[in-house]
């Protein structure tokens, strides 16, 4: 059958590679984690987690089922989170993202890289027209991550999967291909980063050289980075 999307995505620090029955520890540290569930709901019991590790390999066999990969940091090669894409729809031509990592990785914008990446691999594989994502209104970082990547709440639109109370944002395959080449960073991004960098004690004495280089990863504008 038609795959739901490709099996192992690399970027230049990641790599996306398909869920596996190994990888048990890592859903269990993430999905029992208080402060990761915070904006998703309660943290669940290993039972539960367990169970659903089984449907989720299982479903992945299916055509258009859902997709879990695990994200990788190629320089350690340690497994730093999870990202995935939800059943496609083909009647709505949709497909809904999330990502998940381990609190040391969610600053450096592991994020948005992993995410950019998805993104592409899932129009490049897939008969949808949207990639759209929800979350909790308080989620200020998923906001600013969206907001970076381009994803915007679309008129008239709300996908049956989106759960109610909860912001939706989707992007759409003509504007995804034509803002890829030069994506630009949006205000709320380059607040992000300052915010983060306020609270990293490495960042607030890090030099000019080693800024410029975790801006670059940002991807904030060189001009904007060098006001900065």
């Amino acid at each position: 059958g038609r795959a739901t999307g490709p099996t192992l995505i690399a970027t230049s620090r990641l790599l996306l590679r398909p869920l596996a029955e190994g990888d048990l520890a890592l859903l269990c540290e993430l999905y029992s984690d208080p402060g990761t569930m915070r904006h998703i709901g309660r943290p669940l019991s290993s039972a539960y987690i367990e169970a659903s590790h089984r449907a989720t390999m299982d479903a992945a066999r299916q055509p258009l089922g859902p997709r879990f990969s695990v994200v990788v940091e190629r320089s350690s090669n340690r497994d730093i989170g999870l990202c995935s894409t939800q059943a496609a729809s083909l009647h709505e031509r949709s497909v809904e993202m999330g990502i998940m990592l381990r609190p040391e990785a969610r600053r450096g914008g592991f994020a948005k890289e992993a995410l950019s990446a998805l993104t592409n691999a899932v129009f490049e594989a897939l008969p949808v027209d949207t990639v759209w994502v929800q979350y909790r209104q308080a989620n200020r970082g998923a906001a600013r991550l969206f907001d970076a990547l381009g994803f915007s709440q679309i008129d008239g639109w709300r996908p049956s999967g989106a759960r109610l109370r909860l912001c939706v944002r989707g992007v759409q395959r003509a504007a995804w291909q034509s803002n890829q080449p030069q994506r630009a960073i949006s205000m709320s991004n380059v607040v992000g980063f300052l915010e983060n960098a306020g609270r990293d004690a490495a960042m607030r004495h890090a030099s000019r050289q080693q800024l410029l280089e975790a801006m670059q990863r940002e991807g904030i504008d060189q001009t904007v980075s060098a006001a900065l």
